[in-house]
């Protein structure tokens, strides 16, 4: 099964190309992020496919969402809140401000049959001007909640996690709110040990062997969670993770 994880980000004025792009990877199961509503239109019109979205943003022009694209059967579909308040930090505020773009936190999932069993497979797009606290409490509200969902799990979402970066965790010191505990604060390890606990796998630390720069690597991740689940061939593109799996 080939998978494609992308935020094909909803300021790019070439965001059609960029859809175009990965609809040619000819994929069986897509999860993007910052689907603008114009987007969102020409996909539903895609032939072959079946798919599911969420709001992500709410803005006068019909903000972004999260979308899940599958050329298999969709047997149920959902969402679910995982923060429940504004982000405050004095970057978020500016560009509020300047998007006129409120933040929703709801996760998307849909059911698939994969080999006789089923697998839900979520989509997220967790909040990226703002401290590593809030990011950590945000997957940690997510977390609790998909523990008690009994299916196998294919996590794609855009986690815009920067953590244990020297350089970034400076620059983004005041602007993103950070604390002094954000300062010493690993966030990328503690990203992995939680899933390690889950007994997951990150494509992103399998695929990249340590090329991407640093602050491209985790600006999208995707996740797995089925038995014998094996990386077989993988494209990176600017935050894309392209995999074929064997299941």
């Amino acid at each position: 099964m080939k998978v494609l994880d992308w935020n094909v980000c909803a300021f790019s004025k070439k965001q059609g190309l960029s859809i175009d792009q990965a609809l040619k990877f000819n994929a069986d199961l897509l999860c993007l992020q910052e689907v603008t509503k114009d987007s969102l239109k020409i996909l539903k019109s895609t032939p072959g496919y079946s798919l599911a979205e969420t709001k992500d943003n709410e803005s006068k022009k019909g903000g972004s969402y999260p979308v899940i694209l599958t050329k298999m059967r969709i047997l149920n579909s959902g969402k679910f809140s995982y923060y429940d308040k504004t982000t405050t930090s004095p970057a978020a505020k500016i560009i509020s401000s300047y998007t006129k773009e409120s933040e929703k936190h709801d996760a998307l999932y849909i059911d698939l049959e994969i080999n006789g069993r089923i697998v839900r497979v979520y989509n997220l797009h967790i909040s990226w001007p703002v401290s590593p606290s809030i990011r950590k409490l945000q997957f940690t509200n997510f977390l609790n909640i998909i523990k008690t969902h009994k299916y196998k799990k294919i996590i794609c979402g855009d986690l815009n996690v920067f953590g244990g970066l020297k350089l970034y965790t400076l620059l983004a010191f005041f602007p993103f709110g950070y604390s002094k505990r954000d300062i010493f604060f690993n966030e990328r390890k503690w990203f992995n040990t939680q899933f390690q606990e889950l007994e997951m796998q990150n494509l992103w630390k399998i695929l990249s062997h340590g090329l991407c720069f640093p602050l491209m690597r985790n600006l999208t991740m995707c996740w797995f969670q089925i038995p014998s689940l094996l990386p077989a061939q993988h494209s990176l593109n600017r935050g894309m993770v392209l995999t074929t799996l064997l299941i």
